[in-house]
């Protein structure tokens, strides 16, 4: 059977792409809202109203997303330092077991 190693800065690579991702879809969605709302005084028919209010319908949503995001990310990095400890203990343990 082979060795294999995990690579614990891994854990905090995908966390760290995961919070970038996260946080760039949450500007654009930002900036997507904004430029709706700066629409609202130009461009008035029933039709701008429609998507306006369905736009801030949407926001919640959006906040939940990134919340759900979010809390996987932290996730990850709670997972890869957990992990990073129980291996720290377990080779300690297997040290141990030379010394005997």
């Amino acid at each position: 059977m082979g060795q294999q190693y995990i690579n614990y800065g891994s854990f905090d690579s995908w966390q760290n792409k995961i919070l970038t991702r996260n946080d760039a879809l949450k500007q654009h969605l930002d900036r997507i809202k904004a430029l709706i709302e700066e629409l609202e005084g130009v461009y008035v028919s029933n039709a701008a109203q429609r998507i306006l209010e369905n736009i801030r319908a949407m926001v919640p949503v959006f906040e939940e997303y990134y919340e759900v995001v979010d809390n996987y990310k932290i996730f990850v990095k709670n997972t890869g330092s957990a992990y990073e400890s129980t291996e720290q203990t377990n080779v300690q343990n297997a040290d141990r077991l030379m010394q005997r």
